[in-house]
């Protein structure tokens, strides 16, 4: 079981490194999934290198983080998934 503080801290390091990414960056997230040990972020962004910017920015906000699967999505852009651990755990 976790605790509402650390749910809310997570996704308040998650929502300030959205903030910090570029304006016009186009990254869609489609779902996050929350767990003591382990968040996962599953998205669309058009390159590798939009995903590369949000990994680089949720690393400068707390996070360490692990790309996953990226796949080429039939008629461009790119899904991934990306791997959190606050704290470097």
């Amino acid at each position: 079981m976790f605790s509402l503080e650390e749910l809310e801290g997570t996704l308040a390091n998650f929502a300030a490194a959205w903030k910090t990414l570029p304006a016009g960056t186009d990254i869609k997230v489609d779902a996050i999934r929350y767990g003591r040990e382990r968040t996962e972020i599953e998205g669309q962004a058009p390159k590798t290198d939009d995903i590369q910017l949000l990994r680089d920015a949720l690393a400068k906000n707390g996070f360490a983080v692990k790309l996953g699967d990226v796949q080429q999505i039939p008629g461009g852009g790119m899904r991934f998934t990306l791997n959190l651990a606050e704290g470097g755990r």
